[in-house]
């Protein structure tokens, strides 16, 4: 498994425990800046 996956995947139950309360807000509007990373990380997340 690629390293990063595994990384990500050792830290679900963290990130999930961030993320959930934020993703229940209505009208959640996420902004992703920086340096080119974000615009690759927004194409590929943005199908969810």
């Amino acid at each position: 498994m690629d390293p990063l996956l595994t990384n990500i995947d050792a830290l679900r139950s963290a990130l999930n425990n961030f993320l959930e309360p934020l993703l229940r807000k209505e009208n959640l509007r996420i902004i992703l800046t920086g340096a080119g990373t974000s615009a690759f990380i927004g194409d590929i997340i943005a199908p969810w």
